[in-house]
């Protein structure tokens, strides 16, 4: 009896271990299940790390910052010298941003840069009692000096209420016109532009005047975070519009707005990838727990319930790198859950599987996911999930205490205290408010390409035209579509690219014509070898040049025709030589060059050798050779000097015709002057004396005042020269403008000379003029009539155009 009574009191006063336990096998195997899954997360942060393009790394974001710089202002008063210009600032000057984000949809909606319009409107006023000239200078916009990256702007447009004269350098919009006494003018300033992080406006200090009024307006959508700087501080709001504006101050000044926001989706997966481990722990024991309430858990159930769980993890982190997050986070939710909630009605019941279990899987997959991606605190999201299972826990310890469960009373015990110990661990943070999710469009990038004007090459050859152009170009940005070359079909020879480089640009063939497809950023020339046929129309030869249809271009033809008509384009000069007559032609915005000739047999229309030495021959020209100077002086006055020279054999009356409004000085003959010449109708008739001994030519020397020019900052200018009613064998013109004005010749019957010509023959004047800046035209063989010319003309005031301050 006491044999058998002793095993039986040992065996009833020691407690059964846990490892001789029915609940052994299932407990092992969750701790081996929770190990196998950190160590699966571990793994997909090193696959994260090593390989980032398995969820794909951030969108690259811009890092330029758009600067725009104030305008600068100069006026001088109508009637006052050019050299008296005063610096000037806008009565008031109202600017604005109007900017939208673009966000990296891909999870998290992150900002990573934004692109809008910028709109100026500047005031300029006249307060004196006569006109001023006034001269309008703004930057264009540019960034910030170290940055790597260009500004892409576009659609840059200068506008203004009154008339004037309007340029557009590299550097800078110019505007110059006439303000009446008492009345003002505006200026507005417009342009587009993208791919920024931030905008500035800039007020330089280049006069020293008083600032009267500015306002800066940034307008923002969909950029909920950005940082605002001025000379008062900085300034963080959630305000739709922020308005900055200050009146009569002093330069220098800025202000500026930034986008600071940096979460992305690379970010984001990675929290919820270092968190993984621990919110895994707390699911397997509030699954457990649920679970041992109600029936044994196998090892085949623990197994089956941590890998659907584990599934989740390496679906949303490979989804999100091919779909919009919302449909990622879907799929990856869906697919495990729907396996686990099926399974989950077999072990606990239908009604607590169906409603239970995607609660669960809600609160530790979908949660901790959004949670991390809004930048909650990893110990904050930790804390809630921990007080989420512990009063799961507690409230399964108190049913099986009511039901006097002993076993399961001791299994909650031993599950509560990891989790107690991990939750007093973890440090409360407030929490950030979640970010809504949106879906990305697609949008198909179109190709960027800069074309420099074209050089064609045109030979005229027996029943055709060859062609070779030269079509320079610098890829600005690499897209999906091709580039347009020509909108017509080409009789393509060869084509090849200087230098080199086949990752550039290739030559494809599109619909009917040809294309460039470019391949990466860069710059280069396209050349190419192409033939044009000639056809008949009308009785006369045609030729249609095809022409790169955007740049301009200037087309050089050699033909030894000396009548081929240029019906497309225009024809700028026309040089005779001993075989062959070169056309210089100028083309834009043209899709074919049209040029004609007429169709009277080879010989027709040829330049022989006889007639261009005839041609150098000056027998029978009534004016040998005729010289203007015209000098515009620096108070507005314009005084000509005319020195005609002709064959002494010629005895008859001169007549020459003065333009409208001129006025005759001075006359003289072979150095003698006529003190009272006779002028009627602004026709001026001088007779010539007898010849005497060997003379061999009359000389004769007109002066004459123009009606003065009223030099504003940028403007045109008309001249004509007086009017002659005999050929004139040569013809000299000088044009000379005050120091400090350029010109350009816009149009005009003769010839821009390169070369500095001899004004010796115009006294004191010639002498001082000749190391000044000049416009000089010449033409041979220019027959009666009148001869204009039309300038363009600017004047260099500091800080404007190139000029610099002495």
């Amino acid at each position: 009896m006491n044999g058998t009574n002793a095993p039986s009191g040992n065996t009833a006063s020691t407690p059964p271990g846990l490892a001789e336990g029915p609940m052994f096998a299932p407990i092992f195997a969750g701790i081996v299940c929770w190990a196998a899954i950190s160590i699966g997360f571990f793994g997909l942060k090193m696959l994260m790390h090593e390989r980032p393009e398995f969820v794909g790394p951030p969108m690259r974001a811009t890092q330029v910052e758009l600067v725009q710089e104030s305008p600068q202002v100069v006026v001088r008063k109508i009637n006052d010298d050019i050299s008296v210009i005063k610096p000037a600032q806008p009565e008031s000057s109202d600017v604005s941003f109007d900017m939208d984000g673009r966000r990296d949809y891909r999870g998290l909606r992150t900002t990573l840069d934004m692109s809008g319009e910028f709109r100026a409107k500047y005031v300029l006023t006249n307060a004196f009692e006569e006109p001023v000239f006034a001269l309008f200078k703004c930057p264009h916009p540019r960034a910030q000096t170290n940055e790597s990256q260009s500004l892409l702007a576009g659609d840059l447009k200068l506008q203004s209420s009154i008339p004037g004269a309007q340029e557009n350098t590299k550097d800078a919009w110019f505007w110059s016109g006439t303000i009446e006494p008492h009345t003002a003018a505006t200026v507005e300033i417009s342009y587009h532009v993208a791919s920024l992080k931030g905008v500035a406006y800039h007020i330089s200090d280049a006069d020293g005047n008083q600032i009267k009024q500015l306002r800066v307006a940034i307008r923002r959508k969909d950029i909920p975070a950005m940082r605002f700087e001025s000379g008062d501080g900085t300034k963080i709001t959630g305000d739709e519009t922020v308005t900055w504006e200050r009146r009569n101050f002093l330069a220098p000044d800025f202000f500026s707005g930034s986008i600071y926001e940096s979460r992305n989706l690379f970010t984001s997966l990675s929290h919820v990838l270092e968190i993984g481990p621990v919110i895994s722990l707390l699911f397997l024991l509030t699954v457990s727990a649920i679970i041992l309430t109600r029936q044994s858990l196998t090892v085949v159930q623990m197994l089956t319930i941590a890998a659907s769980y584990a599934l989740y993890f390496p679906l949303i982190l490979y989804l999100s790198s091919r779909f919009q997050f919302a449909w990622a986070l879907i799929i990856a939710f869906v697919v495990p859950g729907a396996l686990l909630v099926n399974y989950s009605r077999w072990l606990v019941g239908g009604k607590l599987g169906l409603i239970g279990a995607p609660i669960l899987l809600a609160l530790y997959q979908v949660f901790p996911t959004l949670a991390a991606f809004a930048g909650w605190n990893r110990g904050m999201l930790l804390l809630c999930l921990g007080i989420v299972t512990l009063a799961v826990l507690i409230n399964l310890q108190n049913q099986s205490l009511r039901r006097r469960t002993a076993g399961a009373a001791a299994m909650l015990l031993w599950l509560t205290i990891p989790t107690n110990t991990t939750a007093a661990d973890v440090q409360l943070i407030l929490p950030a408010e979640l970010t809504r999710l949106a879906e990305a469009k697609r949008e198909t990038t179109n190709s960027l390409v800069a074309f420099d004007p074209v050089q064609y090459q045109v030979r005229h050859e027996a029943g055709h035209l060859r062609v070779e152009a030269t079509v320079p170009f610098q890829v600005l940005r690499v897209g999906e579509t091709t580039v347009p070359v020509f909108s017509v079909p080409v009789h393509l020879q060869e084509s090849n690219f200087d230098p080199a480089d086949a990752d550039l640009a290739r030559l494809v063939a599109g619909t009917n014509h040809l294309a460039l497809y470019v391949q990466r950023a860069g710059s280069g020339k396209l050349r190419l070898s192409y033939l044009v046929p000639v056809v008949n129309r009308d009785g006369k030869k045609r030729a249609q040049i095809p022409l790169v249809p955007g740049p301009s271009g200037n087309v050089q033809l050699e033909s030894p025709r000396d009548d081929i008509e240029v019906l497309t384009g225009n024809l700028w000069a026309k040089n005779t030589g001993d075989k062959t007559n070169v056309h210089d032609i100028g083309v834009a915005g043209l899709e074919l060059l049209i040029i004609e000739w007429r169709d009277e047999g080879d010989g027709a229309g040829l330049v022989t050798t006889r007639q261009i030495e005839a041609s150098k021959e000056f027998y029978g020209i009534g004016l040998t050779r005729a010289q203007h100077l015209t000098v515009v002086n620096s108070d507005g006055s314009c005084t000509h000097f005319s020195e005609f020279e002709m064959p002494a054999i010629q005895n008859e009356e001169f007549r020459m015709k003065l333009p409208e409004k001129a006025r005759l000085i001075s006359v003289s003959v072979n150095g003698n002057e006529i003190r009272s010449p006779v002028v009627e109708a602004q026709l001026c008739r001088v007779r010539l004396p007898q010849r005497e001994g060997q003379q061999t030519s009359h000389r004769l020397s007109f002066r004459v005042a123009y009606p003065a020019m009223r030099l504003g900052f940028v403007g045109t200018a008309d001249l004509a020269l007086p009017e002659v009613f005999q050929t004139t064998g040569i013809l000299e013109w000088v044009v000379a403008l005050p120091n400090g004005f350029d010109a350009q010749v816009i149009s005009s019957g003769l010839e821009r000379q390169k070369t500095s010509p001899d004004l010796g023959r115009f006294g004191d004047y010639g002498r001082i003029l000749q190391s000044h800046a000049h416009t000089s035209l010449a033409k041979d063989l220019a027959p009666p009539g009148a001869v204009g010319l039309s300038l363009k003309y600017r004047q260099k005031v500091a800080g404007f155009f190139d000029a610099r301050a002495e």
